[in-house]
Parts: structure tokens; C-alpha cells; sequence
């Protein structure tokens, strides 16, 4: 975990997870060491087997931390730039009438500032907080810039990539399926989209309540295209989050990523007509 400094750039909700994790993992490995304090001093095989991991831990800690702290002092930046370029983004979206913006440059510059401002708000809550309302402020101003391209923005949108040939796809679309039914008893759905090639693994430790607790997981993103209830004319796109655990004969779960009752966003909606047959209900 903490010899990935790397992730603190390529991986930031990860690396945030792992900020989390500093201080119990540092005192689980200090822990061992004076329980093994016996065995290290008189230098027997095992004692320093344990002595060797345990600095090289403990080495790999320190060097995650100061690289932790001189990120935090770099985001606040970073953070608000992409706040910037997204705001310019849409300015000139709704100048030029480019209702494609905010399907394309402006979701992936706000995810970026979303990750940092996690990570930073692992690292360093005060200023995270505050950089939170930042980003809230700017997501308002951004969906209220939107609501002027509403009809546009739908007109333009098309079906999700749909790359994803693995063996247990129809287990996943059935994960998915039974998550969102959670949400939306009895809905329609119209096509099922799973735009990743393959599954992402997670795996790490997590202390919570004095206790460690070990994860191995993949996570693959199935996006259900579901029928409006309010609007025939229209579908909406629904990311579900499906969660394999490897720990429990690859059980699946569905997660969806927003709930059936949250504002539904421009950039989510289709107009039937781009969609095709329906495939079913719940």
C-alpha cells in the first residue's frame, strides 16, 4: 500500500484510502515489532526476517507521508484551476451553443477536482472542507449553465461504448439489474452498455473498530439504459457500480451510482429514438 506513492497522482481515491490507513497501520507494525523485540535483538532467522520487513515498511511509510504532504500543499492549486477551466468550458459552451461540452471536457475536468479534493481532504481535512465548498458551488453553477442547454444537450447525447466480452457479463447485468430494482421497482429497461474492457481489482487492509480487515475485490461499471417514467420520449442512463468479491466465491452486488430520486442531469438522458428495443422490465 504505502510503496505506491504513485498512486497519490494515478490513483487518487485510492491513495486517499491509504492516507486513511497511516496511523493504525504504523502502530500495527510497531505493535509486532515489540512483540517480537526478543527474537530481533538475538538476531535468530526469524527476528530478522521481521526486522527486515518491518523497516522496510516502515521506510515505505514515511516516504508515502512526505509524499502525501507535498501533494496537499500543491492541490489547493490544482484543484481550483480545474475549477477555472471547467467554468471557462462552460462559459464558452453556452456562447457557442456546444451542448457536447458538457458530456466531454466539463465531467472529466470536475472529476479531476473531485479526486483532489478527496485526497486532499484525506490529508488534510481543513483545507479539504474547504475546497469542498469550492466544488459544490462551481457543480451548481455548472448544472444551472446546463439547465440553458437542456434540450440540446439530450439531442446530442448517444449510447455508452459497450466494450465488455468477459464470461460473466450476464452475472454482472444481473447484479446491476437487481441494485437499480432496489432504487426503481418495475422499471423498463431498454439496453444494458458496459463501456470497460475489463474488471478493476481492489485489494487492500482496512482498520476500523481495533480490528484489520482484508478486501479483494473488482469493480466493473454496467450503465442501464432505463425508460423515463415521466417522459416516453425519453431514456436514462443509470451507472451501476457492480462489486465481485473474491473472498466469497465471486459474489456480485450492484451499487448504484446516484439514486432514483436525485435530480437527473442533462448528460444523462436520451431520446428513445437513439436507443432501440426495449430488453425487458426489472
Amino acid at each position: 500500500m504505502f510503496a505506491a506513492t504513485g498512486d497519490l497522482v494515478t490513483n487518487r481515491p485510492l491513495a486517499a484510502e491509504t492516507f486513511r490507513q497511516a496511523e493504525p497501520a504504523k502502530a500495527e507494525c510497531l505493535r509486532i515489532a515489540r512483540a517480537y523485540a526478543r527474537l530481533m535483538q538475538q538476531q535468530t532467522d526469524q527476528g530478522q526476517t521481521i526486522e527486515a520487513i518491518g523497516n522496510g515498511f516502515l521506510r515505505n511509510h514515511a516516504e508515502f507521508i512526505a509524499a502525501a504532504e507535498a501533494e496537499a500543499a500543491a492541490l489547493p492549486a490544482s484543484i481550483r484551476e480545474d475549477l477555472a477551466q471547467a467554468r471557462r468550458y462552460a462559459g464558452d459552451a453556452v456562447a457557442q451553443q456546444k451542448p457536447a461540452w458538457f458530456n466531454g471536457g466539463i465531467p472529466q475536468t470536475m472529476g479531476f477536482a473531485r479526486d483532489k479534493q478527496a485526497l486532499l481532504a484525506a490529508i488534510d481535512p481543513s483545507a479539504g472542507a474547504a475546497l469542498g465548498a469550492e466544488l459544490a458551488a462551481t457543480e451548481q453553477a455548472l448544472a444551472e449553465q446546463a439547465g440553458a442547454l437542456r434540450e440540446l444537450i439530450i439531442r446530442e447525447n448517444r449510447m455508452p461504448d459497450d466494450r465488455f466480452e468477459g464470461q460473466d457479463r450476464e452475472a454482472a447485468i444481473a447484479a446491476a439489474r437487481s441494485g437499480w430494482a432496489v432504487q426503481q421497482p418495475g422499471f423498463e429497461l431498454l439496453a444494458v452498455r458496459i463501456p470497460s474492457e475489463q474488471w478493476a481489482r481492489e485489494t487492500r487492509w482496512t482498520f476500523s473498530n481495533g480490528t484489520w480487515t482484508f478486501s479483494d475485490r473488482s469493480r466493473l461499471q454496467v450503465r442501464l439504459i432505463v425508460a423515463d417514467p415521466e417522459n416516453p420520449a425519453l431514456a436514462i442512463d443509470r451507472p451501476i457500480n457492480v462489486f465481485k468479491d473474491h473472498q466469497r466465491g465471486e459474489a456480485m452486488i450492484g451499487v448504484p451510482l446516484w439514486g432514483a430520486d436525485e435530480t437527473v442531469r442533462p448528460s444523462s438522458c436520451l431520446l428513445r429514438e437513439h436507443v432501440g428495443s426495449p430488453l425487458g422490465g426489472s
